[in-house]
């Protein structure tokens, strides 16, 4: 090492004082790497709440045909359940009472599904509102770290 390189070692790193292009270029990347971080994970984000949403919607527009689909298991159930009572010899009200705890089963287990599909497009802008305040806060925090 020549004298001059062995000075500059010996200087603290706090009283070299940074120049305009070195601070531009740092705030420049620090600005890019933020924009990055934060546009990645708005994509990602709302992919997956496109993807839910769109479940959601998908299921409540075509919700004839999936209440169509739960009374031919009904029917198929019961009919399931006539055979069985006639195998065992079991009374015709007992049959009738089954019939209809199950129909009431499948019923509650519809409404079920209806209010889920609700609660969950209901939570959608809630999560999007939150989403904001903490890409918000990580911009904030990410444009200016502490030390």
């Amino acid at each position: 090492l020549t004298a001059s390189e062995e000075a500059r070692e010996d200087e603290p790193l706090l009283e070299q004082v940074p120049t305009f292009a070195a601070m531009a270029g740092e705030g420049l990347m620090r600005m890019i790497s933020v924009m990055l971080a934060i546009g990645l994970m708005i994509l990602v984000f709302s992919m997956f709440l496109l993807l839910l949403g769109h479940g959601a919607m998908h299921m409540k527009d075509h919700w004839g045909a999936y209440r169509a689909g739960l009374e031919r298991l009904q029917r198929y159930q019961d009919v399931l359940i006539d055979d069985l009572a006639k195998e065992m010899g079991v009374e015709d009200a007992v049959d009738e009472r089954v019939k209809n705890a199950y129909d009431k089963m499948l019923d509650e287990a519809q409404g079920m599904v209806w209010e889920l599909m609700n609660h969950l497009l209901a939570g959608l802008t809630e999560g999007v509102t939150q989403l904001v305040i903490v890409l918000l806060y990580v911009l904030f925090w990410l444009a200016q770290p502490l030390p």
